[in-house]
Formats: structure tokens, C-alpha cells, sequence
């Protein structure tokens, strides 16, 4: 065994320090998505960060990550060994493609000082060959999100149709049809994007059985250098009707009552109302929201209590909420620590 006298005792504190910051670093780059009902190959979170791989980066096999956006600013941030950037582009003023501008400019920068040898090659949004595709009756229906719901139909033809709900109309607006292709995936001749299911199954923490079908979504952003896919709904199953307290607040409209007016959501927005409805297809559901909340359908827990209807992992699954009332004939409802008066 070593001896150390007392003068190396610094050193070696200072070996350790150097050592945990390296390992924290290291860290840092590996991905902690174990444990998700499901894992995105261009979308993993990590310590510190919001994501560890940023897609366009790791298609030049450079390790980078995190990027962000707020209600009217669009904030790219990628840092990786050699050097970070940040670019932020302001959605009032137009300036969205602060994904781009960064991407751009960091793999110049990689590619400018050797650390790469030539820029990734940019992903074609061309559909390719219409294939022969697999039964999709189970798959239509309607999908829940954070954000608005999702309808899919199949058609007799073998293609799909996928509808979003619209807040304004209060119904279905058609975002596209889509043909199964050869690389697996549901295209539109019209729509960049790309479509797929997911099946996921399991037992959670409780031992309790789960089968979800997500709807995932590919699209090409930025400078076009890589994919990004996520699940943007999950599909739900039928449920009894709704009873008649939940019944006489379709149609109701509520508006916020303890947020300042200097608040960036209302300074942006306004306080537009939020309001009740159901969906005609899924009726045993109650749809709740505003701009500001998005739209959200809720399951009908107690004549009091809307609880949350999703479990979808990303993006489409996150500021999720519960609605509550004092009593059945309360005129007002608690989210979290929002109160909503009846209009």
C-alpha cells in the first residue's frame, strides 16, 4: 500500500475533485432514459440537461445537446466538447429557425477547425414508394395529448386520414391523408411530416398490466440534417358516459382570476376563456382548455374530479393537469394553483 505524507494530501484531494468533475461530465452525455414506455433514439434526456443528443450533431457524430422554446421565443443552446452556441429567435418577429442558424453554425465551426471532416448529408422530405402496409383498423381512433387531440380513420383503400381537433370551429380539421411507404412509415405527397404506431406493453410499478398505442410523428427540423420523431397522442378507449354534473358544464365557459395582467401568458395572449365540450366520438370524456392551457381531455374521476387521461412520453405528455371543484355546484375550479371563475 502507498504511504502518503501529509504535503499529498492536497493533491490527491484535487486528483479526486478532477476525477468527479470528469465522471460528472461524462455523465453528462449519457442519456437517462431507462425505464420509458418509450425510447427515442434522437430524443434522450440526461443529467443536467434537457436532452444529451442534439440530432443534427450526432448525425456528424458529434455528442451535443439541450434546446428550448417559450411561449414567443424559440432558444437553441448546444454545447458539446469543443465549444457552445446559442441562438434565439423571437416568434413575434419571425425569426423562428434559431434551430438552423445553430446547427449551422456550430457544424461550420467542427468542420472549420477538423474536428469533423464534412457536413452530414441533409435528409430528402420526398416520400418514397407507396409498399404494401399492415392492417391499421386498430389503430384508428381517437389520441389524446397536452395539446390538442388527434383523430385517425381508416380508410377502405388501405390509407389513413389523420384529423386534428380545431379550437375555433370546435371540430375536426383535416391535417392529411397518408399512404404506408417503404420505409415503414405513413407519408402524405403534400405533408413533410411522417406518421407510425407504437405499441407498447408491460406491467408498471404496481404490478398492473398496460397496453398504449401512440401515434408517432418524424419531421425534419432545423438545417434538415437528421430526423426527430415523438409520440404526439395516445390513443383512448371508450368509457361511459358522462353523468349529468359533468354533463351540465359542457358548454360552459370559465375565465382566470388570480394570474397578474402582467403575466407573459396574458400579456401574449390575452385571457381568452377556457371552456367545456366533449367530442362526439368520444363522449365519455370531457375536453377542457384555452390557448393558453391548450386542450386537454380529461376522465370524469368524481363529480369533482377530472383526472389526467395520458401517459405520453415526451413533449405531448408534459404540463398534463387535473381540474377540481369545490362541489358539484361550485363556480369555480382549481388547476393547480390557477382559479377559474364561471363566465
Amino acid at each position: 500500500m502507498m504511504n502518503l505524507a501529509q504535503d499529498d494530501l492536497p493533491a490527491v484531494a484535487c486528483f479526486r475533485t478532477a476525477h468527479r468533475v470528469r465522471g460528472g461530465i461524462a455523465q453528462m452525455g449519457h442519456g437517462s432514459d431507462k425505464g420509458l414506455t418509450i425510447t427515442h433514439r434522437e430524443w434522450r434526456w440526461g443529467l443536467g440537461w434537457t436532452h444529451v443528443v442534439q440530432p443534427a450533431l450526432n448525425a456528424a457524430g458529434v455528442l451535443a445537446g439541450k434546446d428550448g422554446a417559450l411561449l414567443s421565443l424559440l432558444d437553441e443552446f448546444f454545447r458539446c466538447a469543443q465549444l457552445a452556441v446559442r441562438a434565439a429567435g423571437d416568434r413575434q418577429c419571425g425569426l423562428q429557425n434559431a434551430r438552423a442558424i445553430a446547427e449551422t453554425l456550430v457544424l461550420s465551426a467542427l468542420k472549420e477547425d477538423g474536428t469533423i471532416s464534412s457536413l452530414p448529408a441533409k435528409l430528402g422530405t420526398t416520400a418514397p414508394p407507396v409498399a404494401s402496409g399492415p392492417g391499421i383498423a386498430s389503430g384508428a381512433g381517437i389520441y389524446g395529448s397536452s395539446d390538442l387531440p388527434y383523430q385517425v380513420l381508416a380508410n377502405a383503400d388501405g390509407s389513413l386520414q389523420i384529423n386534428q381537433w380545431d379550437a375555433a370551429t370546435r371540430g375536426w380539421t383535416e391535417i392529411g391523408g397518408y399512404q404506408y411507404r417503404s420505409d415503414g412509415w405513413w407519408w402524405s405527397d403534400t405533408d413533410t411530416a411522417s406518421y407510425r404506431f407504437a405499441v407498447v406493453s408491460g406491467n408498471d410499478s404496481e404490478g398492473n398490466a398496460f397496453n398504449y398505442r401512440y401515434l408517432m410523428k418524424r419531421v425534419v427540423p432545423g438545417a434538415g440534417y437528421a430526423y426527430l420523431t415523438l409520440p404526439v397522442g395516445q390513443q383512448l378507449a371508450p368509457l361511459a358516459a358522462l353523468d349529468s354534473a359533468w354533463q351540465q358544464r359542457v358548454g360552459t365557459q370559465w375565465t382566470l382570476t388570480n394570474d397578474s395582467p402582467s403575466a407573459v401568458p396574458i400579456v401574449v395572449l390575452g385571457n381568452p376563456p377556457a371552456f367545456f365540450a366533449t367530442l362526439a366520438e368520444l363522449p365519455g370524456y370531457v375536453l377542457y382548455g384555452n390557448e393558453d392551457l391548450r386542450y386537454q381531455l380529461f376522465v370524469p374521476v368524481s363529480d369533482t374530479l377530472g383526472g389526467m387521461s395520458i401517459k405520453v412520453p415526451g413533449n405531448f405528455g408534459r404540463d398534463l393537469y387535473e381540474i377540481r371543484f369545490a362541489s358539484t355546484t361550485a363556480t369555480s375550479l382549481t388547476i393547480g394553483s390557477s382559479i377559474y371563475a364561471r363566465i
